[in-house]
């Protein structure tokens, strides 16, 4: 839905319908001008009584007819004292239920969420109240009004609630001093928030495009990028090019900041061939680990085996088949190798030359067993090879 075409809608939560704790998805009745409507969307702990300022579309569903479906949402502070009663008493804030709630309203009346936020050690002015729960209480209230402020914060930046609802539950109080801080936190694993959503946010804080986080950022964007492609590591000189392209800067600033990043331990280097490469740091450490286990597999002998040929004649004259040239020698060098690694696109006879080395070695007394990264590959691997 295109933000042009957002349609507006506030109204007070009379209802929660349904909530989905782990998706925030929630569909509530909301009145608006004298009707009620029924909205549905991402909307983290809203409750009955607040007052939403809605931002989308309406739908229609095929069995629940016409709703509204909210992209943003802004949540505001119940007002006067019937308001804040409804919103005190739906359970929103732990330990405070519908008495609890009368009590604290009867008490501070239209200013008793000001105290809740302000004065929250009041609290023990009212009967049944006492320090501890008072504490208590002023405590899940901070977290209501912590939320509210990211999401109205986060709102401003084109972050759906969702996204402030996940930043929040990572961050709590200091959400919103860490993204003004470095917008680039918001790329970190589990938010879901793109480099370029990220980017935006800083340039539109008035950031130079130059600064020292946003070079970081682009570096390590960049590697990640390159990582979905296939590759752990680019030339040094490489993600200069391309970081610098990405960013508008220079490619001088762009190779200092990554000399920084690995001064830093923020990237790691290695020289290949004289050529240097630049590392993520977890992606470095498997290299390393996978580097040293072939290294102990190559020390490993091989299977004694001889007159491989005769043997894969026998194989061929059994199924009816002739190998090609490149399977042939893949299947010999499997026996007389201690590693092997065998690639080719679709079709190519990547299966049936797996089959020869299995029955070969099979045939020779070994043990074989099979691993895949996936289950869905394993399976497929068994149903191939009969294994």
């Amino acid at each position: 839905m295109e933000e042009k075409s957002l349609e507006k809608l506030n109204g007070s939560v009379e209802r929660i319908v349904y909530r989905n704790d782990e998706s925030n998805w929630t569909v509530l009745e909301l009145a608006s001008e004298n009707e009620l409507h029924k909205v549905v969307g991402v909307m983290p702990m809203v409750a009955v009584g607040e007052t939403l300022s809605l931002a989308g579309g309406w739908v229609e569903h095929p069995s629940f007819g016409i709703q509204f479906r909210a992209e943003y949402c802004e949540r505001h502070l119940p007002v006067g004292g019937d308001a804040i009663l409804r919103y005190l008493s739906s359970g929103a804030i732990k330990g405070v239920g519908q008495a609890t709630a009368i009590r604290i309203v009867e008490k501070f009346g239209d200013k008793a969420l000001e105290i809740l936020e302000e004065e929250p050690q009041r609290l023990v002015e009212v009967k049944g109240i006492s320090p501890s729960r008072a504490a208590k209480i002023a405590e899940e209230y901070a977290k209501q009004f912590g939320l509210r402020e990211v999401m109205m914060a986060f709102a401003e930046y084109g972050l759906t609630p969702n996204e402030a609802f996940r930043c929040w539950k990572r961050w709590g109080s200091a959400t919103i001093d860490r993204v003004r801080a470095n917008p680039y936190v918001l790329c970190s694993g589990g938010l879901y928030i793109g480099f370029e959503r990220a980017d935006k946010i800083c340039i539109d804080m008035g950031r130079p495009a130059d600064d020292p986080r946003r070079l970081e950022a682009g570096v390590i964007y960049v590697l990640r990028h390159n990582l979905g492609n296939g590759h752990t590591c680019l030339p040094f000189d490489k993600l200069v090019d391309v970081t610098a392209s990405l960013l508008g800067v220079s490619k001088e600033q762009i190779a200092e900041t990554i000399d920084g990043m690995v001064n830093t331990f923020d990237v790691k280097d290695e020289v290949f061939d004289g050529r240097r490469y630049i590392f993520l740091n977890h992606l470095h450490r498997a290299e390393k680990y996978i580097a040293t286990r072939i290294g102990l597999m190559l020390q490993m002998p091989p299977p004694s085996v001889e007159d491989t040929e005769s043997r894969i004649k026998r194989i061929e004259k059994r199924r009816g088949i002739t190998y090609a040239e490149q399977q042939r020698l893949a299947i010999t060098q499997a026996l007389r190798k201690g590693v092997l690694i065998l690639t080719g696109g679709p079709g190519t006879g990547k299966t049936t030359t797996l089959e020869a080395i299995i029955t070969l070695l099979e045939e020779m007394g070994q043990s074989v067993a099979i691993a895949a990264p996936t289950g869905r590959a394993t399976k497929r691997i068994s149903e191939l090879t009969g294994k």
